[in-house]
Parts: C-alpha cells; sequence; structure tokens
C-alpha cells in the first residue's frame, strides 16, 4: 500500500497540472454552458434578436446580411472569426472566444469592449432580456 501511494499522488498531481494549463489557455475553444429557458423566454429572446439585430445580422449559416456576419454557431466561436467575412481591424485585433460571459458583456455594452466599432447598437441594459437572447441564439444556431 505504501508503494502506491506515490504513484497516486504523482498522477494527481499531474492530472491538477493539466487542469490548470486548460483553464488559463484561452486559445483552447471554450465549452459553453447552454442557457436553459422556457418557451415565453425564448420566444423574448427571439423578439429580442427581430427587434435588436435581424436588421443586420441572420440564425443562418452561410447566409449572407446586409452589414454583419450571421451569428449561427457563434457561440464558442472565436471573435472576429467567421470564414468569408471581412471584419474591422478594431474586431479583428481582439483574441478571445464569445463565451457567454463575454456575450453578455458586449450585448450590455458593446463600445466598451470594442470602442470604434461601426456596429449602430447602444447595448440591452437589461440582464434578463441579455439571457434569453443569448438563450435565442443558442437555440436558433444549427450544427
Amino acid at each position: 500500500m505504501l508503494k502506491t501511494k506515490p504513484v497516486c499522488l504523482m498522477l494527481c498531481v499531474a492530472a491538477l497540472m493539466g487542469c490548470g494549463a486548460l483553464e488559463s489557455n484561452d486559445m483552447d475553444t471554450p465549452v459553453v454552458a447552454t442557457v436553459q429557458l422556457d418557451e415565453n423566454q425564448l420566444a423574448r429572446g427571439a423578439k429580442l434578436f427581430k427587434y435588436k439585430c435581424a436588421a443586420c445580422h441572420s440564425m443562418k449559416a452561410g447566409e449572407s446580411s446586409m452589414f454583419g456576419p450571421h451569428l449561427n454557431g457563434i457561440m464558442g466561436r472565436r471573435i472576429g472569426g467567421l470564414a468569408g467575412y471581412v471584419y474591422t481591424s478594431d474586431v479583428s485585433g481582439f483574441d478571445f472566444f464569445w463565451t457567454y460571459e463575454r456575450m453578455d458583456a458586449w450585448l450590455e455594452n458593446p463600445q466598451n469592449m470594442v470602442q470604434h466599432m461601426c456596429m449602430p447598437f447602444l447595448g440591452i441594459k437589461n440582464s434578463d432580456d441579455r439571457r434569453y437572447l443569448i438563450g435565442f441564439m443558442q437555440h436558433a444556431s444549427t450544427p
């Protein structure tokens, strides 16, 4: 029994070191938790998308939008990372993935994250509405 304890300890330390390296590496695609919404909340998210986002963005993959990139599958995607869409240098200069927390901060005050962007969107102050919109974008995305 005494001989197995050092081996177990070394394996535990190695496992923990590996976990720490994964968490601190922003270059790995993050796991994005799915927002759970009931039907009314999902409908509110769809309505918010329609009135706040749909003039410039689509939820259909590959669909050309008049101004902005499609948002299908945006959660977990690198900012400025949609192939075939040309982003401004202000957006393409960032290097992060869209997690729930980042999207929530963006939707609350986009100009706070990207100061000179050309998106005419002032944000959504209500945190519940932001959660409903994020949940809708996840729900409406197709693999």
